[in-house]
């Protein structure tokens, strides 16, 4: 998949990588099918995450991080892996910079493996089931599930009923209001009416040529 905007910022990810882009105050962007792939036709599988920002860090420049899979570390677990995007696991620190403490990660489980994972027991917790299924805490999920828990232990165990490949997301709240709309996500109905009026004056730049 190619990625393009107007902050000058091309790329393409392929099986595995990772492209992070800050949208912060303001940039024009736009995804599509890499030329060769389009080509050849073929099966994608992808996922889009959205992470909020604070206030204070919603003007911040944009920015794009382009992170190919074998600059993503992967940490070795019994019966599995486990691959950090971003924050830490096991002591290892995935390359992803963000604006407040934030761990991504990507796991792959075998049928029958278990996996322990420490959190702050401030932090929000979700997971994502990509494939397979997986049982936590007495309740089961399985692909296209999204499983959410309470902020308020220290740690997640996970158990793969079936081969299994799971998105995890944790971070600290942000504790702020949120507003969205369309595409523009902030903390208030009138910061969202000058985020637009900052669009319809070219604040966010020009819009990219084909």
């Amino acid at each position: 998949m190619a990625h393009r905007d107007n902050a000058g910022n091309r790329g393409v990810i392929g099986p595995g990588d990772v492209q992070w882009m800050t949208a912060a105050s303001g940039i024009f962007h736009e995804e599509y099918h890499e030329e060769q792939f389009t080509r050849q036709g073929g099966r994608m599988h992808m996922m889009q995450l959205w992470v909020n920002l604070p206030k204070r860090s919603k003007g911040a420049p944009p920015g794009y991080q382009p992170i190919v899979s074998d600059k993503i570390p992967v940490v070795a677990v019994d019966g599995g892996s486990v691959r950090v995007i971003a924050g830490q696991y096991a002591n290892v620190s995935g390359p992803a910079r963000t604006f407040t403490p934030v761990t991504l990660l990507d796991v792959n489980l075998q049928a029958g493996a278990n996996l322990a994972l420490p959190l702050p027991e401030s932090f929000n917790v979700f997971v994502v089931v990509a494939n397979g299924r997986i049982s936590t805490a007495g309740n089961s999920a399985h692909t296209g599930e999204l499983v959410v828990f309470s902020n308020d232990g220290t740690s997640v165990a996970l158990h793969a009923e079936e081969k299994a490949h799971l998105i995890v997301l944790s971070g600290e709240p942000i504790n702020e209001p949120i507003v969205q709309y369309g595409p523009f996500v902030m903390n208030t109905v009138e910061d969202i009416h000058r985020a637009i009026d900052d669009v319809n004056h070219g604040k966010f730049g020009p819009i990219p040529e084909d």
